[in-house]
């Protein structure tokens, strides 16, 4: 760091930072044995290596001449969820307000984990009006998330039904919601939790036409996907996710081949697996959102033919009634504007409320509306308005 403030002065930023390991660790470093578990704890979770001796010096349980290395304290800052020492002091030079004082026991004792979950029937209860309410509160406030992701990051339960289940398309920019979210899939062992992860960073990255960092999160959801597909059949809302990505990366790097290859795979999938469930989800939810990234991928054909084989329909379906029923609408208008049927796409269009839209994607789907209105938009001076709109909404998101 270049400059130094007053206010950055006045921080002890070593105590933060050994506070914050602490959190994440969910036990005081006051020992010999402690030091031991958080080194094989950081090593177990991020791959790195920092020594037992190291952690004992840096809080100040054993005697030494030389202070703490930079680089262990880059290490240390990667286990808290940051990239190095530098973004840690940005952070909390930035970040003056937390929520430290939220109490998240209640919420382990409210709902633990049992050796037969039945996730059908707890589901029930988590997808009402309450869980949807409780989780809106977690997702949109950077400071509670914060303070959530510290203390239930090995929770098991939390993670399946507060960030598997509300993907959160809103926060794809935002920097502190992918450090709590990696705390979370990092402390599970489930090969689903790492492909929908390496799903959203190739989101956040295609949508900002970060094309150079593609080739990392295409490589892990090929890795991942075989594996969740070994283990679980078909998980629809992760090969909904993972196949247009795939699609737009091969298609971008001109290998016609794979292209070709996973596209009949989709098709197939579709087909083939039409009344096969995954939990609550059957394939409504596959070509609900493989015309979604079908559709802003510039693959829109793949979008068409996929709701020839099952439309999207959601108006009887009490769990996803509103916010999925709002989005298909949205997605299918589009698909059929891209398909230069105008006329059938502005019937749909105008059936839209965008009020219903569910808060994990409100944002996300409310500027695919709002570019839609634009293609039906003639006056100049609407839609320069509407692009001021479109433009002050993706602002607000980031």
């Amino acid at each position: 760091m270049l400059f130094t403030t007053e206010f950055e002065m006045s921080m002890d930023f070593d105590n933060i930072l050994k506070n914050e390991v602490e959190q994440i660790f969910s036990q005081s470093i006051n020992d010999k044995r402690a030091c031991e578990l958080l080194s094989f704890s950081i090593q177990r979770e991020i791959k790195e290596n920092i020594s037992y001796q190291t952690i004992r010096r840096y809080w100040n349980l054993a005697k030494s001449v030389n202070p703490v290395s930079l680089q262990s304290k880059n290490i240390l800052c990667r286990y808290a969820g940051f990239n190095d020492f530098d973004n840690f002091i940005e952070y909390f030079t930035t970040n003056k307000e937390t929520a430290k004082g939220a109490d998240w026991n209640i919420i382990k004792d409210w709902y633990t984990v049992r050796h037969n979950d039945k996730p059908l029937n707890d589901s029930v209860y988590w997808h009402d009006k309450l869980s949807q309410t409780f989780a809106q509160f977690i997702l949109t406030n950077e400071f509670v998330f914060d303070s959530f992701s510290k203390a239930m990051h090995t929770n098991e339960v939390a993670m399946k039904y507060i960030i598997s289940y509300h993907p959160m398309y809103d926060n794809l920019a935002k920097k502190w919601y992918f450090r709590g979210l990696n705390l979370f899939i990092r402390s599970s062992n489930e090969f689903h939790y790492k492909l929908f992860e390496a799903v959203l960073l190739f989101m956040g990255n295609a949508f900002i036409c970060k094309n150079e960092n593609l080739s990392f999160y295409a490589e892990q959801i090929e890795f991942y996907l075989p594996k969740v597909r070994k283990k679980y059949g078909v998980v629809w809302s992760l090969e909904a996710r993972s196949i247009p990505c795939l699609l737009y990366y091969f298609k971008l790097n001109n290998n016609e081949k794979r292209f070709n290859e996973l596209k009949q795979d989709c098709l197939e999938l579709a087909t083939k697996k039409a009344n096969e469930r995954f939990e609550v989800d059957n394939n409504d939810l596959f070509v609900l959102f493989v015309s979604d990234y079908c559709n802003m991928f510039q693959l829109s054909d793949l979008s068409i033919q996929l709701q020839e084989i099952q439309p999207i329909n959601f108006k009887e379906k009490k769990l996803w009634q509103n916010g999925y029923e709002t989005a298909s609408l949205i997605i299918k208008a589009i698909t059929l504007f891209l398909d230069n049927k105008g006329k059938e796409s502005k019937t749909l269009f105008e059936q839209v409320e965008i009020s219903n839209l569910n808060f994990d994607f409100k944002k996300y789907f409310s500027i695919q509306y709002r570019l839609l209105e634009l293609g039906f938009c003639n006056k100049m001076e609407t839609k320069n308005k509407i692009k001021i709109e479109i433009y002050d909404t993706i602002l607000k998101s980031v």
